[in-house]
């Protein structure tokens, strides 16, 4: 599987044929077959007027309205955070006029989300390609057999089989190249002839049934995976057989309900991959399910979680998913790492609304341990990272990054993630995890992810819902103080005195705030610094009325 998570671009396409690299496309026409295809590595996914006989049961594509193809494109575009998504122009969308043509590719762009969009037809298109291209759409072209054509040419044929029309189909595929095109799909056409033009042309040259020699190749997903039973193509290679598969499964799904199987107690699972998140809760759980995964294959992302989760955790998982096979999400409110237990019993818990908010990230699993499964025994080992966690949070709150550490630690052992994702918000946090990964020799990357945000600047947390209305405004104080020092460092300013002065007074603006520290610290070692000669931590820990906000930036001065 590729996985290169920088989403795919034209340009990377023109390239792939410079180095001869070959090009893998396939449609799609829903935001879950596109986020499979996604995870899988493809490079484009094309949204096909092919719906209309494989989704919408048409004998050809002539009855698809630019109305369903921008409907599905924006359904795909959901879908693909990487892959290219180039939308077809269905039949007299961009035939009737100039202007229709412009109007319409751009509907999907606009509406849609394609990034460029594919048109049938060499010469009678010239004009519309080249419009298209001028006001920065960019086109695909198609030439061969062109199914908006069938008509006229007499069915689905191959096409350029006598001289005459081989002729044609590569001055067809110049024109087009021409026109602006930043590449062509050459569909039903010998082997020989798409050899030439692929030889001739610049732009890549995508295959569908017209042999090995082209740059890149497409298929119809739907034949490709044993979907579509009408009619399968003698070129297609069929990968799997869904078909046949799905019917086994609602056989078997009809024959457990009408027996009395389904529903049983608890949760019901298969040994195939969850089609939904799995809630799990004892080691041997996870083990297993992650054992199924790596047997597959799948590199796996873990997001370590205390629950409640919102937007950044949602940043997290969004970024394990991006760069990883298999995303466990853990859920675990730790209780060796509170100093007050009021604060553990009292901070949220909200598993089944947790769940939720992973399976609509396609987590593929959730790891919620009960502490009994986490702490079975007296816990006599402990992971402490020294230095790094006696000041700042460590100073105010004894033992926390003792049981950070060590849960952290002890969840790495479970789950044995290829990487970890952790949110740069809790600076000091993050720096103890990549110091104790290093010094155990653990072999997992940690992943900073940047901090999110409310509109306001507020660094989102599970503690903000603590917060009544009038706290919650005074809350963004915390931010612009922060942005008053960034400001005078980014300026030149060398005094950490001076520049703490200047956040001091933002905070002291709200009298309800109340400061447990803000320090000016070098961000990896967490110690505060006697001059800025580099870039340096803004950190601060404040509290209004009874909850604790901490929050950072990472500031450079204007010379670095």
């Amino acid at each position: 599987m590729n996985k290169q998570a920088k989403p795919i671009r034209i340009p990377d396409l023109v390239d792939r044929k410079k180095r001869g690299q070959k090009i893998t496309m396939l449609t799609a026409y829903d935001a879950t077959m596109a986020r499979l295809l996604d995870r899988a590595g493809i490079d484009a996914i094309l949204v096909g007027d092919s719906l209309g006989m494989v989704v919408l049961g048409y004998e050809t594509t002539l009855p698809v309205t630019l109305d369903a193809m921008v409907h599905h494109t924006r359904a795909v575009s959901n879908g693909a955070r990487r892959a290219l998504v180039i939308a077809d122009m269905p039949f007299l969308s961009y035939q009737v006029s100039i202007p229709d043509a412009v109007r319409n590719a751009g509907r999907l762009m606009q509406e849609g989300g394609a990034a460029a969009v594919k048109i049938e037809g060499g010469r009678a298109a010239l004009e519309a390609v080249s419009r298209l291209v001028e006001v920065g759409i960019p086109v695909m072209g198609h030439v061969g057999l062109t199914p908006q054509s069938v008509h006229q040419l007499g069915g689905f044929r191959r096409v350029g089989k006598s001289s005459r029309e081989a002729e044609h189909v590569i001055a067809e595929a110049r024109i087009l190249q021409q026109a602006g095109a930043f590449a062509v799909v050459l569909e039903s056409i010998p082997d020989e002839v798409a050899r030439v033009i692929t030889q001739e042309l610049a732009i890549p040259t995508i295959g569908i049934g017209a042999g090995p020699h082209c740059d890149g190749q497409v298929l119809v997903s739907y034949d490709a995976f044993g979907l579509y039973e009408e009619f399968t193509p003698p070129f297609v290679k069929r990968y799997a057989d869904l078909g046949n598969t799905i019917v086994k499964a609602a056989s078997e799904y009809i024959s457990d309900v009408q027996n009395g199987r389904f529903p049983a107690a608890g949760r019901a699972r298969t040994a195939a991959a969850p089609l939904s998140t799995e809630l799990l809760h004892t080691i041997p759980e996870i083990r297993h399910s992650l054992a199924e995964a790596r047997r597959r294959g799948c590199t796996v992302g873990f997001v370590p979680t205390m629950g409640a989760l919102h937007a950044a955790h949602g940043a997290l998982i969004q970024r394990a998913r991006e760069e990883s096979d298999f995303v466990v999400v853990s859920i675990f409110v730790n209780p060796i790492q509170f100093d007050r237990n009021e604060d553990c019993e009292r901070y949220p818990r909200t598993l089944h609304e947790d769940v939720e908010f992973c399976t609509a990230l396609d987590v593929d699993a959730v790891f919620a341990p009960y502490a009994t499964e986490m702490y079975a025994a007296q816990q006599m080992t402990f992971v402490e990272v020294s230095s790094l966690s006696e000041r700042l949070c460590g100073e105010f709150r004894p033992g926390h990054f003792r049981g950070v550490a060590t849960v952290v630690s002890k969840l790495f052992n479970i789950v044995q993630p290829d990487k970890a994702y952790f949110g740069e918000k809790d600076a000091q946090q993050l720096a103890i995890i990549q110091k104790m990964v290093t010094d155990l020799n653990i072999p997992v990357t940690i992943v900073p992810v940047a901090t999110v945000r409310e509109p306001d600047g507020l660094a989102m947390s599970s503690r903000n819902r603590h917060l009544d209305p009038e706290q919650r405004r005074i809350a963004a104080t915390l931010y612009q103080a922060l942005q008053a020092a960034a400001k005078r460092i980014a300026s030149g300013a060398i005094s950490p005195e001076e520049i703490r002065s200047t956040a001091l007074a933002v905070l002291r603006s709200q009298p309800a705030i109340r400061l447990e520290y803000l320090e000016i610290i070098g961000p990896e070692q967490m110690q505060p610094v006697e001059q800025i000669v580099g870039p340096v931590c803004v950190a601060a820990a404040v509290w209004i009325g009874s909850t604790r906000l901490i929050d950072n930036l990472l500031c450079r001065p204007e010379r670095c």
